[in-house]
């Protein structure tokens, strides 16, 4: 059965209208399709809570100095910086990609990619905050994750067992990963394997994050879960896509609330 995370959404996007507004930069490199849908996204999500985003995008191959220049010089007018991924850049001896993300203040970095950043990840933690209200306390719980990837999987596990869950880690690799994903209250699964996660490999009553993101043999985009999850009433299913991107989204926008960068200025 399909998980609808849109009255969720719409709820902390509610809340965050009576906010004070905030701004957020986001650098972009190239003409990447998904890169371009999210950035959209992105800007759309502010301007509907009252927020300002702001794009400054170049082509490809710029140079990691021109990039790191403008944010030295106009950065600190921001309170959230977001480096979109994938950018193809020209890197030099003198001036790297690391150069560049290392310029980004801690509490600047909303996406909460820097390992000192003052946020967490926003795809770990829009699928935590998500849980506590569909699910409720997650301590006690069985949570199997499927993928270590360092976007979701790998902070994903260490910030669920600080929420009291017992955690299963797991890959698309892991031997008998069924007898691991039986087991689970909650399954969240990353690997960008289409049709993986099979209602075989589940117990009844089983959640499903699904925050894989693959493309079908029609390349219509898809997640790690048989589609023929959506219509079965014994297990409750995010889906790919309008399900964990738009929990990834309103998580942006709840680390962009909390920053206090302004006051510092």
């Amino acid at each position: 059965m399909r998980i609808d995370v849109k009255e969720y959404v719409k709820e902390q996007k509610d809340y965050l209208k009576t906010t004070c507004p905030k701004k957020l930069l986001i650098i972009q490199v190239g003409n990447n399709a998904a890169s371009n849908k999210y950035v959209q996204g992105k800007i759309k999500d502010c301007e509907e809570v009252g927020y300002r985003a702001t794009l400054v995008k170049y082509p490809e191959q710029i140079s990691a100095l021109t990039i790191y220049t403008y944010l030295k010089t106009f950065g600190a007018s921001y309170d959230g910086i977001i480096l979109q991924l994938p950018a193809d850049i020209y890197e030099t001896p003198s001036c790297s990609m690391q150069d560049i993300i290392d310029c980004i203040d801690p509490r600047q970095d909303v996406d909460g990619f820097k390992v000192n950043s003052k946020y967490k990840p926003c795809t770990p933690l829009g699928i935590i905050n998500f849980l506590h209200c569909y699910y409720g306390k997650l301590e006690g719980s069985v949570i199997t994750v499927v993928g270590k990837g360092k976007l979701v999987g790998a902070p994903l596990v260490p910030m669920l067992m600080k929420e009291g869950a017992t955690v299963i880690s797991c890959n698309s690799k892991t031997a008998d990963l069924a007898s691991m994903t039986q087991l689970a209250d909650i399954v969240v699964t990353c690997t960008g394997h289409p049709r993986l996660i099979t209602k075989n490999m589940l117990c009844e009553g089983a959640i499903v994050i699904d925050a894989g993101i693959a493309f079908d043999e029609n390349n219509k985009m898809c997640g790690d879960c048989d589609p023929a999850l959506y219509d079965d009433k014994d297990v409750f299913v995010t889906t790919v896509p309008g399900g964990v991107g738009l929990l990834t989204r309103v998580a942006l926008l709840q680390n962009l609330n909390d920053t206090d960068w302004s006051s510092n200025i």
